[in-house]
């Protein structure tokens, strides 16, 4: 997975409603560490399967796989440049 295709995915994971244009981020969760976002997208794939939704959550588990490979500091430098970008 590329960083763009992270930033992306991550976008619309923080996104209150990723479905409406333009799509509307609260500031602070760019603030979220890189351990509580490993959880909340973790929580996501878990409750997915659970309620058997008929969705691809191959991404996903990449999306996981990536930021759990990136260093803390990775990860805020990432979330910095997001948050910058909107």
């Amino acid at each position: 997975m590329t960083k763009e295709e992270m930033k992306l995915m991550l976008i619309e994971f923080l996104a209150e409603d990723a479905s409406k244009e333009p799509c509307i981020i609260d500031e602070e969760q760019f603030n979220i560490g890189k351990f509580v976002m490993v959880k909340e997208i973790g929580n996501f794939i878990s409750e997915m399967e659970k309620k058997e939704i008929e969705i691809d959550l191959e991404p996903y588990h990449e999306l996981l796989r990536s930021v759990r490979h990136l260093r803390e500091a990775e990860f805020e430098k990432l979330m910095e440049e997001m948050a910058q970008g909107i």
